[in-house]
């Protein structure tokens, strides 16, 4: 979680507005992300809504705290975020503001973002395997350490080129996957 808000600002370089949206279902990452945003000192806009129709209207009545050369929009890994009509009203709304969104790679109908951190499924998989083996054989879940999966790192090298952001070979070093 925190690569996905480091890697927005390393893109966009130093970030002073983060719009986030989703639909309230993580509150741990939203807890994360208020606080890794306030020790940095970026201010965030949260946009908590329901759907597609809501967000649309959300989008259009924040406008204005929300655009501006130094935002990036981040969609947190929930479901509001990746659904088709929730990522073609913020990548609209993104591409007509020229702002980079990012968090999970998409690409729709022309519409795309300019990376995304997604957990990769057979290492995360054989991860649940183990701790299940782990509790059905007896140890307490509280007492076996949580190890986070590794992560797939997508960059939109192309994406971010039509946005005008220049990103660095360091950052493009990190990426398991560059899309050009």
């Amino acid at each position: 979680f925190f690569l996905q808000a480091e890697d927005g600002r390393r893109i966009r370089g130093p970030a002073r507005g983060l719009g986030d949206v989703y639909k309230g279902q993580v509150p741990s990452q939203l807890v994360a992300l208020r606080t890794a945003a306030s020790s940095d000192g970026i201010t965030l806009v949260e946009i908590p809504v329901d759907n597609a129709t809501e967000l649309a209207a959300e989008l259009t009545k924040q406008a204005a705290s929300i655009t501006g050369k130094d935002t990036v929009i981040l969609a947190i890994a929930e479901p509001l975020s990746v659904t088709p009509d929730s990522f073609l009203v913020v990548t609209e709304f993104a591409q007509a503001h020229n702002i980079p969104v990012g968090g999970a790679y998409m690409s729709l109908e022309g519409h795309e973002s300019v990376y995304g951190l997604i957990p990769r499924s057979v290492p995360q998989g054989r991860q649940a395997a183990i701790l299940a083996d782990k509790i059905f054989r007896g140890t307490p879940a509280g007492e076996i350490p949580v190890v986070t999966a590794e992560n797939y790192f997508q960059v939109n090298y192309r994406q971010a080129q039509q946005l005008g952001i220049p990103v660095s070979e360091g950052l493009l070093s990190r990426a398991d996957e560059i899309i050009r």
